[in-house]
């Protein structure tokens, strides 16, 4: 239980740092106007791309929620092309930055209500999709929001989320490559711990009685199998899983080229990994993780 609270503390900390306004929370509203950075750059790419997610698939007729919209930045890519939106935001300082974002939009066009993924203030099925970018690896309860994500998803719905692969980490910084490495290798030696035989899970939905899902975690850098497993066990499964961004080029956390050139790299891997097929590369080591899952069971 100690452990569990200090985790929980490092988490509301994190939080507190990066969304409320007599911290960092203007910062989540400039990034995506100055692109000058390999990280900022991602993250405008990460949002075109979850916007075309929606453009591809969906109507302006068909009910979006942006959950944990921040500072409006898809909100108003979705407003631009018609589409209305519902977003919300558990910071009402991050819903005042999308207040001033999207003030010259019809007002009729969007709502902006506070609230957190674990208790959202919708009936049941009232969304066709979900926009989750960045928000998961500051929840503490994740299985309790999978669940009530998936209450406010109509059957069949769409769950989009987003979060960052430590792996690029690996593959870009020589010193954290070969840290990573060696803590593999030693970890071969190590004494394996007793695992407790894995009880079956019932699809949420198949009764009152269907027992809650195992508790599992998901980091803001965070590797692909445990949360994939993890979110299936919620009820849900995978549409798409996408990965993109390389970079910067380090050694101990030294950026060894100018950030125009990182991102030129960056694009040049993205691109020529494509047209060879090699998404799966992509997906196992880009900086950027995008999951789709749709909502199963009814």
């Amino acid at each position: 239980m100690e452990r569990m609270m200090t985790t929980e503390n490092r988490k509301e900390q994190q939080y507190g740092d990066l969304f409320t306004a007599d911290r960092d929370a203007s910062r989540w509203d400039e990034l995506y106007r100055d692109t000058s950075t390999l990280f900022n750059f991602n993250m405008s790419v990460r949002r075109d791309r979850v916007c075309d997610v929606v453009f591809q698939r969906y109507t302006p007729e068909h009910a979006i929620l942006d959950l944990g919209c921040g500072a409006g930045v898809v909100m108003e890519k979705l407003l631009q092309r018609g589409y209305k939106v519902t977003g919300v935001d558990r910071s009402n300082d991050m819903l005042d930055l999308s207040r001033k974002r999207l003030a010259d939009y019809p007002s009729d066009s969007y709502q902006l209500r506070q609230g957190t993924c674990e208790s959202l203030p919708f009936e049941d099925q009232q969304f066709d999709v979900i926009l989750c970018i960045g928000v998961f690896g500051y929840i503490d309860d994740v299985v309790g929001a999978l669940l009530e994500i998936r209450r406010v998803l109509r059957p069949g719905g769409l769950l989009v989320m987003s979060v960052r692969n430590p792996y690029n980490a690996a593959v870009s910084d020589l010193v954290t490559g070969a840290r990573a490495l060696v803590r593999k290798i030693l970890g071969r030696f190590r004494k394996p711990e007793r695992q407790s035989v894995p009880q079956p899970t019932p699809s949420p939905g198949e009764g009152d009685a269907s027992p809650r899902p195992p508790q599992f975690k998901i980091d803001i850098l965070q590797t692909p199998q445990p949360l994939l497993k993890g979110v299936a066990r919620c009820g849900y499964k995978l549409d798409f899983f996408t990965g993109f961004g390389f970079g910067p080029l380090s050694i101990a956390g030294k950026r060894l080229l100018p950030h125009s050139w990182n991102i030129k790299l960056s694009n040049f891997l993205d691109t020529t990994l494509d047209k060879l097929g090699l998404q799966k590369l992509s997906r196992a080591v880009g900086d950027v993780s995008i999951y789709g899952f749709i909502k199963t069971g009814e």
